[in-house]
């Protein structure tokens, strides 16, 4: 297949959320500190849309207070550290109204054994 290349990247799914970030980083230039604070939103997320259809309840659950708080303590953060992290996310695009930007979740369905991110270079 010409003007293709194809990589293939054995991983589990948490692997993949870390994959994905990596991969996106040129659309949402994260430091490695907010790509790990991503990572572990988007391993909630996932976890959270597994039982819940709604997705403005799974984005109420996942920036609750509770979560937040969990996500801070997991990556030994501190409180004004953390805000700071999620404060320049908002500022990037990265954070909207307290959501993940659409554009930066993966569209991985659960019973799926592959994902595939397609770049498209538009060459001028």
């Amino acid at each position: 297949m010409k003007n293709a290349n194809v990589a293939n990247i054995k991983t589990n799914v948490n692997g993949l959320f870390e994959h994905w970030v990596a991969l996106t980083q040129p659309l949402h230039k994260l430091t490695d500190a907010e790509a790990r604070i991503l990572i572990e939103f988007l391993k909630k997320r996932h976890m959270f849309s597994n039982n819940v259809n709604d997705d403005d309840v799974v984005d109420r659950l996942l920036f609750s207070t509770e979560t937040r708080r969990e996500i801070m303590v997991s990556l030994g953060h501190k409180m004004g550290t953390f805000q700071n992290y999620l404060t320049s996310m908002r500022i990037k695009g990265v954070i909207l109204d307290n959501k993940i930007n659409s554009k930066l979740i993966p569209n991985f369905e659960n019973e799926s054994d592959n994902f595939k991110l397609i770049y498209n270079f538009i060459i001028k």
